[in-house]
């Protein structure tokens, strides 16, 4: 969802499942003594309102800042002019209040005010459905979430936020192959997952008929010795096959077929922020400015 509100102050919000990112823009008149901009939140399911709250602070109102806390922004607001709230939850309405605040640390005052109501997306789609774990931009939230301890130290809890959802949507969808008259076909770059391939162990127990193409290329850098492993500890080789030749396999996608027609696919990205579409088949820094900003232009999103 994408809604824009505002004249002299204006906010553009784009909203999915689990973010919301408010672009900000102010007129240039009213640029002069900006110390940045506060957000309060009201979330309409829940019937609560809150200001929202950062990690950057003004030295001279909180000069040893706690590692980890969060301050509001009604006291240290938020400078720049994009944010992003990474607490949202899927299928619900925000409304978002982004206030422009001016004078000294300490006793800054509000100014012009906008108020933008979004709703956000809702993971459970009839046609298509996108999954994103959280990547690199959460380690904020996930170190004090966790104490800042590797997943595999803290325990599930720990997976099961990162995955967001990622994960279980795989597993979902390789479950809706039932048995024989079902499919599987696939080609990936790396697929060492373990819960992943368990799953894709138990569907071809189930009779269904399956069939992955994996890297297995020779080089320095690339999965392919990891792959074998996962695969073998999997008793997958049966329904795998290696592809040795070329540079680089990237590929990540699985085909669902019935009767040996195509269903519905599986696809996405490898990078460390993974994105999965599941879709049917046609025909189907810890200080702050403590001076205004010299800001000449505005970041528009």
């Amino acid at each position: 969802m994408r809604k824009r509100e505002g004249t002299e102050l204006t906010v553009n919000a784009v909203a999915g499942s689990y973010v919301v990112v408010l672009g900000l823009n102010i007129t240039e008149a009213m640029r002069r003594g900006l110390r940045g901009f506060a957000i309060q939140r009201t979330d309409h399911d829940e019937d609560e309102t809150y200001w929202m709250k950062g990690t950057k602070v003004f030295e001279s109102v909180e000069p040893h800042p706690a590692q980890g806390l969060q301050y509001s922004s009604l006291k240290h607001p938020f400078q720049t002019f994009q944010w992003a709230d990474y607490s949202a939850k899927p299928g619900r309405t925000y409304t978002y209040k982004v206030v422009a605040m001016y004078g000294q640390p300490g006793g800054l005052d509000p100014g012009t005010s906008v108020e933008v109501t979004v709703i956000t997306e809702s993971i459970d789609a009839v046609d298509h459905t996108i999954h994103f774990n959280r990547g690199a931009t959460a380690t904020q939230e996930y170190a004090r979430h966790f104490h800042n301890q590797p997943p595999s130290v803290y325990g599930q809890a720990a997976y099961d936020w990162l995955s967001r959802g990622l994960l279980e949507g795989i597993l979902q969808f390789i479950q809706r192959a039932k048995n024989s008259k079902f499919g599987l076909k696939g080609a990936f770059y790396e697929f060492q997952w373990p819960t992943v391939l368990n799953e894709i162990a138990a569907a071809k127990e189930r009779g269904v008929d399956v069939s992955i193409v994996f890297d297995d290329i020779d080089n320095e850098t690339g999965p392919h010795a990891k792959n074998e492993d996962a695969i073998k500890t999997a008793h997958l080789k049966s329904v795998t096959k290696p592809r040795t030749n070329g540079t680089l396999m990237h590929n990540t996608f699985l085909v669902l077929t019935e009767n040996g027609k195509p269903k519905a696919v599986l696809f996405g990205s490898t990078s460390p922020r993974t994105a999965f579409l599941v879709t049917p088949i046609a025909p189907m820094s810890s200080r702050m400015r403590t001076s205004p900003p010299n800001i000449s232009t505005s970041t528009r999103s």
